[in-house]
């Protein structure tokens, strides 16, 4: 037997825009996304990378920090092309558990739910290297993590970035505004067949549904940032 609950929508932040916060809050209601400038110190990120680092060396497949060219599928534990590193219950070693313990990154959260009482969800950490020649090219896979049939503001995820991202480096990408026409989105599509997913909480969007946001005047963003930035974004569109 399958049970469900049904959990209300989070009423912690007007996102009918009838209130001003002065604060990133408002960057989060009218874009769905914002950085959080110096979340954690530039001394701290630095730290965090040396971590990084010392826990894909711990492997002893070969790869160094110090040699590029150690920089091989072969030589390092299991990445994807995302850099998304899912395996070895990475997500509980104590560094990754320092960032989001860090006091910066917990303040942005409970001011967000106005609770110290927090949940986390992690499922991996990125270690992207730049220009890979040896693993399966990436390419954009516009999605959400939410599923479409329980609209409202649910959940905000984050990254916590470590070091300097620009123009020119692979990083977040967003719509801004458009998690204010998600429901109608999903109205619009809601009979559209759905790639493979293994939850609904996961959406993928087609090249029609991409079509349609266009047609409706949202452009792609990167998002740039600093190291001991913190990026926020609303799951939902």
């Amino acid at each position: 037997m399958i049970v469900t609950h049904e959990i209300p929508a989070i009423q912690t932040v007007d996102f009918t825009a009838n209130t001003t916060y002065g604060d990133f809050r408002d960057d989060l209601v009218r874009d769905g996304y914002a950085v959080i400038k110096g979340a954690v110190s530039k001394e701290k990120a630095a730290h965090y990378v040396d971590r990084y680092h010392d826990y894909l060396e711990g492997f002893g497949l070969g790869y160094d920090r110090n040699d590029p060219s150690t920089v091989k599928e072969e030589l390092l534990p299991v990445i994807n092309e995302k850099g998304m590193l899912f395996h070895y219950s990475a997500i509980h070693e104590d560094f990754v558990w320092g960032m989001r313990a860090e006091p910066g990154v917990l303040k942005v959260f409970e001011t967000i739910y106005d609770t110290e009482d927090l949940l986390v969800s992690f499922d991996a950490i990125n270690v992207s290297f730049p220009n890979r020649k040896d693993i399966t090219p990436n390419v954009p896979w516009p999605h959400q993590d939410q599923d479409p049939e329980r609209p409202g503001f649910r959940c905000v995820q984050g990254l916590l970035n470590l070091l300097p991202n620009g123009d020119d480096d692979g990083g977040l990408l967003v719509l801004p505004g458009a998690h204010n026409i998600s429901v109608e989105f999903h109205e619009q599509f809601k009979d559209e067949e759905q790639l493979y997913r293994w939850t609904n909480e996961t959406y993928f969007f087609t090249d029609a549904g991409m079509k349609w946001l266009d047609t409706k005047g949202f452009k792609w963003v990167k998002v740039n940032a600093d190291p001991g930035d913190l990026i926020i974004f609303l799951v939902e569109g």
